[in-house]
């Protein structure tokens, strides 16, 4: 499981919280920090069935840079990234071959949460198979 944000981002600051709390184990990726392979990239572009335009927001940082988004290709996109992980705005879950992208703090707790419950299941279920398979003692 995984959980790229930027630290730039409100709502992924608040989503990294919520991640902590949930004590799985999470893979954290700040972006400002530990940037993501052009590969990564794309992989997450093609499991969420979109572009890569539609995952940054990038009209304040081309104000900024005077840059005009509506040439650019890929590779603009990959190296704008880079070197503004602002641009981030929505958080990414990924876990398996599922892929969020996040517009609610909300969407974080659901989304791992199932496999939370899952756990929680599995473990309480093994606990009570430990108790009942114990071997009896002689009388």
């Amino acid at each position: 499981m995984i959980y790229i944000f930027s630290d730039d981002s409100r709502l992924g600051r608040k989503g990294l919280e919520i991640v902590e709390a949930l004590d799985l184990p999470i893979r954290v990726v700040n972006i400002n920090k530990d940037s993501l392979s052009n590969i990564i990239w794309l992989e997450i572009v093609a499991m969420l069935n979109c572009e890569l335009k539609t995952i940054f927001n990038i009209d304040s940082e081309l104000k900024i840079e005077g840059l005009d988004a509506d040439n650019f290709v890929k590779a603009d996109y990959l190296n704008l990234v880079k070197e503004n992980p602002s641009i981030l705005k929505n958080p990414i879950a990924i876990k398996g071959s599922e892929v969020l992208r996040i517009f609610d703090k909300k969407e974080i707790f659901q989304f791992y949460s199932e496999i939370k419950s899952e756990e929680t299941f599995y473990n309480v279920s093994l606990q009570q198979t430990q108790k009942i398979n114990k071997p009896l003692r002689a009388i």
